[in-house]
């Protein structure tokens, strides 16, 4: 049977892939068939964190790459938004907090994501460069891995996503 789950990236693959890993520039390959997988609808991420990578250019300072590729792909990149039992879940039973102010420093993406792959984890992965072995495995400071080990959705770093997805620098277009 064919793979067809659906894998969440996390804001912190994106900037990573285009600022030290695969800047575009240099492996164009990466980000074609990124783009590639997000039209298979395989890859997908939420629309606050498509929302905090775009820049609009300024006077003296255009729109960097990771920014235009968002724009290419913006849409097709975004999952729903989880529903609020969802969210609610994560916060109490993740991060056993009472509200999204009260974790992760009041940034709503990574609740939002682990929410949206609890929804399904049978068919989505949440993708992250947390380091799982880093920070405080309790409470408010509970990185992306911990909370989904803790609610069972499946995390993966960008490396496993990779390998799953089959990525190549060549030979990897549908014929």
């Amino acid at each position: 049977m064919i793979n067809k789950l659906i894998y969440l990236l996390d804001e912190n693959v994106l900037i990573n892939s285009c600022r030290d890993i695969y800047p575009p520039k240099r492996i164009p390959e990466f980000w074609a068939w990124l783009g590639h997988r997000v039209g298979e609808e395989r890859i997908r991420t939420l629309k606050g964190i498509t929302k905090n990578l775009k820049h609009k250019p300024q006077p003296g300072r255009p729109e960097d790459e990771l920014s235009l590729w968002i724009r290419d792909f913006e849409q097709p990149l975004w999952l729903e938004d989880p529903d609020e039992n969802a969210v609610r879940r994560v916060l109490h039973d993740g991060y056993e907090v009472a509200s999204i102010e009260d974790s992760v420093g009041g940034d709503p993406n990574d609740v939002f994501l682990i929410a949206a792959a609890s929804v399904a984890p049978e068919e989505r992965v949440v993708v992250t460069m947390e380091d799982p072995h880093r920070r405080a495995k309790k409470g408010r400071k509970r990185r992306i891995p911990h909370v989904c080990e803790r609610l069972r959705p499946r995390w993966a770093t960008p490396y496993e996503l990779l390998r799953e997805l089959d990525f190549r620098t060549s030979e990897w277009r549908v014929s």
